[in-house]
C-alpha cells in the first residue's frame, strides 16, 4: 500500500510541476523572437508582446519552482532507498541544475522582472536570451539524470551490491536517451508556448477594435506563433520516430506496454500520436489560409478551446515514458517497490491528502493570476 500511495504522489507532484515546465522554456523562446525584432524593427509592438506574454512567463516559472521544491523533497521522504542506491548517479546532476542552471535563470528572470525598461534594445534581448539558455539547461541536467533511469550507462555497482557508483561521467551526460529525450520535450515545450500564444492572443484579440493599436500589436504576434507551431508540429513525429527506434532494442518492457501490454500506456502513446496529427493538420491548415485565420472568430476560438491539448499530449508522452518503464525506477537496476521508504501508511495518507489541498490552492492561485494578467491593459503603466 505505502508503494502504491507514494507513487500516486509522486506522479502526481511531478505531472502537476510538468504543466509548468514546457510552458515556461515555450513562452520564453517566444518572448526571445518577439525581443529580437523588436531590437532589430524598433517597433515596439513587438516590446509589447514581449511584456505580455513575458509576464505570463514570469507567473508560470514562480509556480514551477514552488512545485519542483515540492516535487524534490519526496526523494528522501518517499523514495530514501532509491536516493541511496541512486544517489552518486542522480545527485550530480541535480546539483550542476540547482547551481548553474537555475542561478543563471533566475537572476536574469529577476533582472527582467524589475529592470527590463531601464535596459537598452540590446540588453534586454541577452537578458530573455539567458533565460532561455536557463531553462534549457536545467532541462539538460533533470533529463540527464532521467536519462540515467531509463538507460544506466557510465556506472560501476559498490562491491557489496549496495549502491550505483559513477564511473563515466561524460557517458552519463552523453547518454543518447537523455539527449533523446530532450530535444523531444524542447520541441513539444515550444509547440505548447506557440499554442498558448495563439489561443491567449484570440481571446484578446476577439474582444478588442479590430482597427486599434492592440488588435495591430497582437495581429504581429500571431504569425510568428503560428510559423513556430508548424515547424515543431512537424518536427515532433520525425523526432519522436527515431527516438522510438532507438528504444526497441533497449527498453523491451516499454515496448511491450506500447504495443497493449498496459492498456495505460497504450492509450496514452495514442493520446500522444493522434494529438500531435492534429497539430500538424491544424498548425499548416491555419498558416495556409491565415488571412482567413485573422477574419475567423470560429478558427480563432478553436485554438482557445483547445489550447489545453498540448498539455494533454506531453502528459501522455510523460505517462509513456515513466510508466512505460515499470516494474523499474532505474531500467534493469532497481525495482520500484525496492525503491520506496518504509514509512507508516498512515503518514503517505496524509502527506498525500496535504499535498493535493496545496496544489488545488497553487492551481487556483496560478490560473487567477494568469487570467488577471491576460484581462489587464496590454501595455502596463511603467512600460509606456
Amino acid at each position: 500500500m505505502v508503494e502504491i500511495l507514494s507513487r500516486i504522489q509522486f506522479a502526481f507532484t511531478v505531472g502537476f510541476h510538468f504543466l509548468f515546465v514546457p510552458l515556461s522554456i515555450g513562452l520564453i523562446f517566444l518572448v526571445c523572437i518577439y525581443e529580437y525584432k523588436y531590437l532589430k524593427s524598433k517597433e515596439v509592438k513587438y516590446k509589447h508582446l514581449s511584456e505580455f506574454y513575458g509576464d505570463m512567463f514570469v507567473i508560470n516559472y514562480a509556480f514551477g519552482i514552488v512545485t519542483g521544491i515540492t516535487m524534490s523533497l519526496q526523494f528522501g521522504t518517499n523514495w530514501s532507498a532509491y536516493s541511496i542506491y541512486m544517489g552518486d548517479v542522480f545527485g550530480a546532476p541535480l546539483v550542476f541544475e540547482a547551481m548553474i542552471a537555475f542561478f543563471l535563470e533566475s537572476t536574469f528572470t529577476g533582472l527582467w522582472i524589475f529592470k527590463k525598461n531601464k535596459m537598452s534594445n540590446r540588453l534586454r534581448f541577452i537578458t530573455v536570451l539567458l533565460i532561455f539558455i536557463g531553462t534549457n539547461f536545467s532541462a539538460l541536467w533533470i533529463i540527464t539524470a532521467n536519462g540515467f533511469m531509463q538507460n544506466p550507462v557510465g556506472y560501476a555497482l559498490a562491491a557489496d551490491g549496495s549502491r550505483v557508483l559513477v564511473e563515466n561521467f561524460k557517458e552519463i551526460i552523453f547518454n543518447p536517451y537523455a539527449w533523446y529525450m530532450l530535444v523531444h520535450n524542447n520541441i513539444s515545450a515550444i509547440l505548447l508556448g506557440s499554442y498558448f500564444v495563439l489561443g491567449i492572443g484570440a481571446y484578446r484579440y476577439l474582444k478588442i477594435d479590430k482597427e486599434s493599436q492592440e488588435a495591430k500589436t497582437f495581429e504581429l504576434g500571431f504569425k510568428p506563433a503560428n510559423i513556430l507551431l508548424v515547424i515543431t508540429s512537424l518536427l515532433m513525429p520525425a523526432v519522436g520516430f527515431s527516438y522510438f527506434n532507438y528504444i526497441v532494442p533497449i527498453q523491451s518492457t516499454k515496448i511491450d506496454a506500447i504495443s497493449g501490454g498496459s492498456p495505460f500506456v497504450t492509450i496514452s502513446f495514442g493520446l500522444m500520436v493522434g494529438l500531435g496529427t492534429f497539430f500538424i493538420f491544424y498548425s499548416i491548415y491555419t498558416l495556409i489560409f491565415f488571412k482567413r485565420f485573422m477574419n475567423s472568430p470560429v478558427m480563432q476560438k478553436f485554438y482557445l478551446w483547445t489550447f489545453p491539448l498540448p498539455y494533454i499530449a506531453i502528459l501522455a508522452g510523460w505517462i509513456v515514458a515513466e510508466v512505460g518503464r515499470q516494474p523499474y525506477v532505474v531500467y534493469g537496476l532497481m525495482l520500484t517497490n525496492d525503491a520506496v521508504s518504509n514509512v507508516p501508511v498512515m503518514q503517505v495518507w496524509f502527506s498525500l491528502i496535504t499535498i493535493f489541498v496545496m496544489y488545488a490552492i497553487l492551481a487556483v492561485g496560478c490560473i487567477y493570476l494568469i487570467k488577471k494578467r491576460i484581462t489587464s491593459p496590454l501595455v502596463k503603466e511603467e512600460s509606456l
